[in-house]
């Protein structure tokens, strides 16, 4: 009777132990998660600049991406150069209303610089930036100064409507390569005058410019776009390399509309509805030292999906 009453002990405890255990298992798993929440609710959007930097968009439609990022607290108005491929009065054709009343809160807002009939592939010249090196003033006037950290271009396209589609993913990755090829001029001049303007202001010594040259591209996701190849062409066009990126999140961009090239007509599915993705390239910098082995060139993610 004792020996059935000790085994009988004995299997209560065993049993009582691995009820604790799993108590154990589930809290911490319950922390694991709500940690996994909050690293993500503080981590917030994926925003490709920082509110100190001085970033150049290009390709704006109605201006409403530049006023949301303003609107939101993502950057100093005064760090902003907001640009489109447009005219003034072509902007109010196509965006009635809607162009002139975003364009006119931004002054308000006292944005950097709102410059019409920027073309994306020829900014130096569009820009109207001298290559002579006795019109450096000149470009810091017509810039705001030499510094841009990032140049962005939300969803490129050629806009013409071509039904076939290996010629539409052709001239839109022509389209990006021009891009790119351009940036890769506008950064080079910019470097050439603040070289200009520091070994004159400083005997030779040129200060650090901290993180700047960066491009940022917003592209919508699956085809035809993933044929565009949007991260090789970087890659081969002026070796530059994905940093970051992460899902381009609407509802992060409060009042932003995604406006079709040649006007207000919306497309087939709400852009909203669309899955989309921001790629923000640097140079490629050969690393000096060996790199630990949880680091690669690969690009990092800013998201799990």
């Amino acid at each position: 009777m004792a020996k059935k009453g000790r085994l009988a002990r004995k299997k209560w405890r065993r049993q009582h132990q691995k009820e604790e255990q799993s108590k154990k298992r589930r809290k911490i798993e319950s922390h694991r998660v709500r940690a996994d929440e909050t690293a993500i609710s503080v981590r917030g959007p994926f925003i490709p600049f920082a509110k100190d930097e001085k970033v150049l968009l290009v390709g704006e439609g109605d201006f409403s991406f530049a006023l949301s990022i303003i609107s939101e607290g993502y950057i100093e108005p005064t760090n902003l150069i907001a640009t489109s491929f447009d005219t003034l009065e072509q902007l109010e054709e196509k965006y009635p209303l809607v162009a002139k009343a975003n364009v006119s809160a931004l002054r308000n807002l006292k944005v950097g610089k709102i410059l019409h009939g920027i073309d994306a592939t020829k900014l130096n010249q569009t820009l109207k930036l001298s290559e002579n090196p006795k019109k450096v003033n000149k470009n810091r006037t017509s810039l705001g100064g030499f510094k841009i950290n990032l140049v962005m271009f939300n969803f490129p396209h050629v806009g013409r409507g071509i039904k076939d589609q290996d010629r539409n993913i052709k001239a839109n990755q022509e389209l990006l390569v021009a891009f790119y090829e351009s940036c890769k001029e506008f950064f080079d001049l910019l470097a050439k005058n603040r070289q200009q303007e520091q070994t004159a202001e400083n005997g030779g010594k040129l200060r650090n410019d901290g993180d700047i040259d960066k491009i940022a591209v917003t592209v919508f996701e699956g085809e035809p776009y993933e044929s565009w190849h949007v991260k090789d062409l970087a890659k081969s066009t002026i070796n530059y390399k994905v940093r970051r990126s992460g899902k381009f999140d609407w509802k992060a961009y409060e009042g932003y509309h995604h406006r079709k090239t040649v006007g207000m007509q919306d497309t087939t599915k709400a852009a909203y509805e669309r899955k989309a993705r921001i790629y923000l390239f640097e140079k490629f910098r050969k690393a000096i030292t060996r790199k630990r082995k949880y680091e690669t060139d690969d690009e990092s993610s800013d998201d799990a999906d």
